[in-house]
């Protein structure tokens, strides 16, 4: 049988879901990076897993004043969560609709199947049937499997070097009017606009923001490794300890 996904909208995002959303992600997401203590204080301690209360997870991703949704994915025998997908939505002053993707998070045994894809598909298609005009999406993450999996549900995918240019350059402000506040008060870091005119192979930051978030980046490294093995040129650079990878780019309403 296929996974069961289900989308929840604001105010059907209860403590039902919030709870076990908050254990999930304490359970899979990733562990501290040896800056964190020196960053963050005695709290944290590297190579111990990052965790999240429920009231913490509400706080920073279920922002009051914005438009919020919750994607999750299950075992449809056993009911357990696979992933999930956190996003808030709103509108900047400029008038622009922007879907900000806020936490995407896949079990590890359970990655490389296809079920990020599927979430954010179903979140497209239900921003796609409510908003019917041009809006833009963008994610700060250190994981390039999540960069690559909003790129290719969204955007062309993350061989198309260009189009993520120029999206990126059009559209990175947007960050500043973000209800989410890590996302609003993130330094952006890199040469974004001199993108093209690095050499192949070239290393440098080139597009990700400060958001203080100290976690251990073997997990990225790997996956950057595998990426390259596979002949993708990673469009966004070398990734600063306390940053995350940044994507911000346009979805028009033709291609809907």
């Amino acid at each position: 049988m296929e996974p069961y996904i289900e989308l929840f909208h604001s105010n059907r995002i209860l403590e039902e879901l919030i709870n076990p959303a908050a254990k999930f992600l304490s359970e899979t997401y990733g562990v501290w990076g040896h800056l964190a203590e020196e960053n963050m204080g005695g709290a944290v301690k590297q190579g111990f897993r990052i965790r999240i209360s429920p009231s913490l997870l509400k706080a920073k991703l279920l922002t009051p004043s914005a438009h919020n949704t919750y994607v999750r994915i299950t075992d449809p025998t056993t009911h357990t969560l696979l992933g999930n997908v956190f996003a808030t939505r709103w509108t900047t002053p400029e008038n622009a609709d922007v879907l900000w993707i806020t936490q995407l998070v896949v079990k590890k045994e359970d990655r490389n199947q296809g079920l990020a894809t599927q979430m954010l598909q179903a979140l497209k298609k239900s921003m796609d049937m409510e908003e019917k005009k041009d809006y833009k999406v963008g994610v700060l993450s250190s994981s390039p499997w999540t960069i690559c999996a909003v790129l290719s549900v969204f955007g062309l995918g993350v061989r198309i070097t260009g189009h993520i240019i120029h999206s990126m350059r059009e559209n990175v402000r947007v960050m500043e009017s973000c209800p989410a506040e890590y996302v609003r008060t993130a330094t952006h870091k890199g040469t974004l606009g001199r993108l093209l005119e690095r050499k192949r192979g070239e290393k440098g930051v080139v597009s990700c923001a400060d958001t203080g978030f100290w976690i251990d980046h073997v997990e990225p490294k790997e996956a950057l490794r595998v990426l390259e093995g596979k002949g993708v040129e990673w469009p966004f650079g070398v990734l600063w300890n306390g940053c995350e990878f940044l994507d911000v780019l346009e979805v028009r309403s033709w291609s809907l």
